[in-house]
């Protein structure tokens, strides 16, 4: 990923990964690229990610020959209006936060570890008060839904953030794009620029 210096994320990357759920998992095998979207869950000490993709899906089938592969995530972005500039001749650009992890997929078609994964996935996304758990699902119709899915464990060889928050604007420039954004319902975004402007 090209990163400038100025755009270099100031979190790790385990904790930009951790601010988002959903990434694309990419595997050249040959001259086929694959490419699948999908939920994950980080583990504690940021060196896996755990997810899992349809058996249908020839995917798993080029991770068992290619087990190397980047997972990449898109965190908040949005576009931004040179209006929003003290500098008249200036160009639109786009802020955005993106990781990009490269590592070793290993995969698992184990009911107990497939199951173990959907029950920690419900807990990661579900609402603490939804009246919906995986245990209320019988046998009969788990067993055919675990059987029809792949376990994904990718191990994190190198992982790389991005923050491209208008660093190389003025202080007053960043402050004011972050109020537009907020204005337009970017909020998080505008949370994160203004956590990198000094108090």
């Amino acid at each position: 990923m090209y990163t400038p210096r100025h755009f270099r994320s100031a979190e790790p990357w385990q904790q930009l990964l951790r601010r988002q759920a959903f990434g694309l998992l990419i595997t050249v095998d040959g001259d086929a690229l694959f490419t699948t979207h999908l939920p994950y869950l980080v583990s504690e000490d940021g060196e896996t990610l755990r997810m899992h993709m349809a058996r249908a899906n020839p995917h798993w089938k080029a991770l068992e020959r290619q087990p190397r592969c980047r997972f990449a995530v898109q965190g908040e972005h949005a576009y931004v209006s040179p209006s929003w500039y003290d500098t008249p001749e200036s160009v639109p650009t786009w802020n955005y936060e993106a990781v990009h992890v490269d590592g070793t997929a290993a995969l698992s078609f184990d009911e107990a570890d497939l199951w173990q994964l959907l029950r920690d996935m419900s807990l990661r996304f579900e609402a603490p008060d939804s009246a919906w758990r995986p245990e209320g699902l019988s046998e009969r119709f788990r067993r055919p839904r675990l059987a029809s899915i792949v376990g994904v464990t990718l191990r994190v060889a190198h992982g790389d953030a991005k923050q491209k928050l208008s660093q190389n604007r003025s202080d007053a420039e960043r402050r004011r794009v972050a109020r537009e954004l907020r204005q337009r319902g970017d909020g998080r975004l505008a949370d994160a620029m203004e956590s990198l402007l000094p108090d």
